[in-house]
């Protein structure tokens, strides 16, 4: 059964039209990126989640604003697919949470036409999504109910689609997460190897069709995209469960939850300090994984070129200090920020953006008009002598063709049992 989200109905606390960044950060996704956009029915017996975030602090999207120096706008939603209409094909599932095109929809008619060309030129787009598309997907997916290849390509367009709309808006810049690898979770680690190996193979095939369709829009010069980068959560969740890195983030767990479930959401056991945990639940990172995440995207943000790997992982970790963060100590707080939720990263979610949309664009319009100017002022002066360069664009990925590939024949239906209580997740 499909756990129900509604929006968040809370007051706006202290909201300043004028945020402290210039720049912002647009995002799109699901709860893996959602700041209290959606939360579940409460459960008092269930995950201790904190504050709207389905993790025990900041999540990874806090960490990248923070960083990076930009206002976070975010409309992520938990729960959310890439398209509803297709986990209705292929999944037979009705599901009443925005999926990705309908929160960028939103988005648009909640700020289509306000901001300016220097704003949308210079403002980021990310989108995060995916993983309850496979989630959703899995039972069809290993009992051959459900067409694979026709699903993969269903997901990669969507998310082509999503990308599309926000081009179509005027956007230039973008950050696109691929699908993260569940078999290395610990909603996947506990399967039989052959079921594991079949769910890799389907996430890495859908994720390289999705590379492919982005690859092809930023070729096309009409549309004047100046990049299109990766982030690239299949190899980062992978790469958490190597010694090197689990030591040094001071992680203790990488392969099981800090929380187990029933059924029925009540919590069955818990680990003593999810701190020391990758996973709060067998899907939902800790926030000092969340942490590594967000470290990645702001090295992505300043160079399209970066790989994730064991040694570069290592490197960031010490880099940023994320050792050093937790659910109680942390960078993005105030004083009051662990009971409040309130943290220190201009933050605007879908309520602030709706209830201000017309203020927010003036700040951002008039930020841009200054910055403009001061740029064309400064510049004219060594323009002659510079040169333009090339938007760097992280797609090695190799062409996805009409690759085929298999779930295999396995009959027992114990296979399936390891992730049917995951589809319930929604991450």
């Amino acid at each position: 059964m499909l756990t129900k989200y509604t929006l968040l109905s809370v007051a706006t606390l202290g909201f300043i039209a004028t945020a402290s960044a210039d720049t912002r950060i647009v995002l799109f996704g699901n709860s893996l990126s959602d700041v209290g956009n959606a939360k579940r029915t409460l459960n008092p017996q269930g995950v201790p989640w904190w504050k709207g975030r389905f993790s025990n602090g900041p999540v990874w999207n806090e960490y990248l604003a923070k960083w990076s120096n930009h206002t976070l706008v975010n409309f992520a939603v938990a729960g959310a697919v890439s398209n509803n209409t297709s986990v209705q094909v292929f999944d037979n599932l009705t599901l009443d949470i925005p999926d990705t095109l309908q929160q960028i929809d939103t988005f648009n008619a909640t700020f289509g036409g306000k901001f300016s060309d220097d704003v949308l030129s210079n403002d980021i787009a990310v989108v995060e999504i995916g993983g309850n598309d496979i989630l959703d997907g899995i039972t069809g997916l290993y009992n051959g109910t459900t067409d694979a290849d026709a699903y993969s390509i269903s997901i990669s367009s969507s998310i082509g689609a999503a990308v599309s709309k926000l081009v179509d808006m005027g956007y230039k810049k973008f950050v696109v997460s691929n699908i993260p690898d569940i078999s290395s979770c610990p909603a996947g680690l506990n399967a039989p190897a052959a079921s594991r190996t079949a769910l890799s193979a389907f996430i890495t095939a859908t994720n390289t069709r999705t590379q492919t369709i982005l690859s092809n829009m930023l070729k096309d010069s009409s549309l004047g995209i100046k990049y299109i980068r990766t982030l690239d959560l299949f190899n980062l969740i992978v790469e958490m469960q190597k010694p090197e890195v689990n030591s040094a983030l001071g992680l203790k767990n990488t392969t099981a939850p800090c929380y187990v479930e029933n059924t029925n959401r009540t919590v069955i056991s818990s680990c003593e300090d999810p701190d020391t945990y990758a996973f709060m639940d067998p899907i939902h990172p800790t926030t000092r994984a969340h942490a590594l995440l967000g470290a990645v995207a702001d090295t992505l943000f300043h160079d399209g070129s970066f790989n994730v790997t064991t040694e570069s992982l290592v490197d960031l970790i010490s880099k940023y200090k994320l050792k050093d963060i937790s659910s109680s100590k942390n960078p993005l707080y105030n004083d009051d920020t662990y009971t409040t939720g309130v943290t220190n990263v201009p933050t605007i979610d879908i309520e602030k953006s709706q209830a201000n949309a017309a203020e927010i664009a003036n700040a951002a319009n008039e930020s841009a008009s200054n910055s403009t100017s001061s740029t064309t002022s400064s510049s004219s002066k060594s323009s002659s002598s510079s040169s333009s360069s090339s938007s760097s664009s992280k797609s090695s990925t190799s062409a996805a063709g009409s690759a085929k590939f298999s779930f295999g024949k396995l009959t027992a239906l114990a296979y399936i049992s390891s992730f049917v209580y995951v589809s319930t997740l929604l991450i």
